[in-house]
């Protein structure tokens, strides 16, 4: 593994873990309209961090060390 992939690794962990501290925050929110909105919000961070990894691992897969 390269330096810059070792970098990306890094970065995507930091942002994994920010958004295990967002949700456990937001769920410690009243029940309500700005929980379900904050919950909503994560979840749409976190497909979208899904999706970069998917295709982190998927150009990784063609093009090697």
């Amino acid at each position: 593994m390269s330096t810059r992939d070792m970098a990306e690794v890094s970065k995507l962990q930091e942002t994994i873990k920010l958004l295990e501290s967002l949700n456990e925050a937001a769920h410690h929110l009243a029940d309500d309209n700005d929980r379900r909105d904050a919950l909503r919000e994560i979840r749409g961070f976190q497909l979208r961090v899904a999706a970069l990894v998917h295709r982190l691992v998927f150009a990784h897969q063609f093009v090697g060390d």
